[in-house]
């Protein structure tokens, strides 16, 4: 069970939960993971403990939701003092400390940002694609309507051609018997 009604609201793949995990676990905090369905169906747990960001992560720690990775894990660090430190306690590196967090934070919310416009280039793809494959479909369709009206074209001039030569045929049979050939 969750020591002291600890919830961490996250998504396990989620980079920003991650870390959060990662702080908990070096405190050895015992806590309750409440796996999101991001973005799609987020709880109402989620939505009453984050209403103004609705995002995740959120560590409730005895009722009380904090949001922000970085955040919360400068809380692990001072709420749970026992254990692996998080955060130095030289001034000067703890500050070293949170520009490399916010500059890793940064690096991923612009990957994330990328990958969210080649996902949405991949659709528009996706989409052309489509439209490439319905058009061949319709191209290829109007070919074999136009191949077997020529086809229907061509017999019927066939049975054209062959009652003519039937018809040649019988007119040179005729001609033939009159003038007395076989």
């Amino acid at each position: 069970m969750a020591e002291k009604g600890v919830k961490l609201f996250g998504l396990w793949a989620s980079p920003f939960s991650l870390r959060v995990e990662w702080a908990l676990k070096l405190k050895e905090v015992d806590y309750e993971f409440m796996d999101e369905d991001i973005p799609h169906n987020k709880s109402q747990e989620l939505l009453h403990y984050n209403p103004i960001t609705k995002k995740i992560p959120v560590l409730v720690h005895n009722g009380n939701p904090l949001a922000e990775s970085t955040v919360i894990v400068e809380y692990v660090d001072e709420a749970w003092p026992n254990g692996y430190p998080i955060m130095p306690q030289d001034p000067f590196e703890k500050a070293q400390a949170r520009f490399w967090a916010r500059f890793a934070e940064d690096k991923l919310e612009s990957t994330k940002v990328e990958m969210v416009e080649m996902q949405k280039e991949n659709e528009r793809l996706k989409m052309i694609l489509a439209k490439i494959a319905r058009d061949y479909q319709s191209l290829q369709m109007r070919f074999f309507d136009v191949f077997q009206q020529e086809q229907d074209k061509n017999n019927g001039d066939r049975t054209l051609a062959m009652t003519r030569k039937d018809h040649e045929e019988e007119e040179h049979k005729l001609l033939s018997l009159r003038l007395g050939a076989n």
